[in-house]
């Protein structure tokens, strides 16, 4: 009777029990070659992985006919070189990540990538006077002995210094107008001069803030004048009057007028009086027939005048006076 052989390995049933050899079992797969095994049951078939996939198969295939410590030590041989070039292959994005260990989501990353080192911001200071508001926003005006910039509550401004002041208020020019405090000596009159003399001057005034007290000077600064007087046979009787040439509505002229004597033992008063736009006053020294000074008439004559109260903007005026 014909008998029919089934493939080796395989159990199937027949008569002649002579044909019917003993069923073949594998020898248990050793440590590494379980390993083996595992790694290619987990590798992806992507493109670029595919021949390794078949090598490392081939090699399982292999390594099963042979058995011992020589088996175990070829296989984690290879299983070690095929690892390390797997995950050194350049530009496949099915690469072995090394520090993922089998049966682990190799999509998962082992330890997370660093982030990214933050791009460097242009950052600027908006309180400076290059500055002021927003980035590269120049403040308008000098910087020199009579103007200070400044940038305060993101807004430009300027500061004026000595006896500087912005009269025109234009602050490209800065405090572009310069008042001499300072007390101005004129030329001397005699006590029988009755033509005297005249002087023209002006009150600065502005909004601006000054480095130097008074900061605030909406009023400006006195104008002060020296008149000497030389005495003669005359009898001293000083008239002093003020106009006012140009002034803003609501603002009144103070003329104090006094006349000391050369030796500044002894001084006399006029009352002071107040002069509004477009007008004049004078007023009159009251002061002793004979010697007032201690028998001469040597002496000088004091004039201040003031701006008082109204806007914060230039007067002028007109000074006459004899002895």
């Amino acid at each position: 009777m014909p008998v029919y052989r089934p493939a080796q390995g395989l159990h199937y049933r027949g008569t002649a029990a002579e044909h019917d050899p003993a069923p073949q079992r594998l020898a248990t797969p050793s440590g590494p070659m379980r390993t083996m095994r595992r790694f290619v049951a987990q590798l992806p078939a992507a493109q670029g992985l595919v021949a390794p996939r078949l090598v490392v198969q081939g090699l399982v295939t292999a390594l099963r006919a042979l058995g011992g410590d020589q088996a175990r030590a070829l296989a984690l041989a290879l299983l070690a070189a095929l690892l390390g070039l797997m995950a050194c292959e350049p530009g496949s994005e099915n690469a072995v990540d090394p520090n993922v260990g089998f049966g682990q989501d190799a999509s998962v990353a082992a330890t997370p990538a660093p982030a990214p080192a933050p791009q460097e911001l242009n950052i600027c200071r908006t309180d400076t006077v290059d500055s002021c508001g927003q980035c590269a926003y120049r403040c308008p005006g000098p910087d020199d002995a009579t103007t200070m910039r400044i940038c305060e509550g993101n807004r430009c401004g300027l500061v004026c210094r000595g006896t500087a002041y912005d009269v025109d208020g234009e602050p490209s020019n800065g405090c572009e107008a310069q008042d001499d405090l300072a007390e101005r000596q004129l030329a001397p009159i005699g006590d029988c001069d009755s033509s005297g003399g005249s002087v023209s001057g002006r009150i600065l005034s502005d909004t601006r803030r000054h480095a130097e007290p008074p900061t605030e000077r909406a009023d400006g600064g006195p104008d002060r004048y020296r008149i000497p007087v030389e005495d003669g046979v005359c009898f001293l009787d000083p008239l002093i009057s003020l106009q006012v040439m140009n002034a803003p509505p609501g603002v009144e002229v103070e003329l104090e007028a006094r006349f000391v004597c050369a030796d500044d033992k002894q001084e006399y008063r006029a009352p002071a009086v107040t002069v509004a736009n477009g007008q004049s006053k004078s007023v009159m020294i009251d002061m002793p027939t004979f010697a007032p000074c201690s028998g001469s008439d040597n002496g000088a004559l004091i004039l201040e005048v003031s701006k008082r109260g109204g806007p914060a903007r230039e007067v002028a005026y007109l000074l006459r006076y004899r002895s």
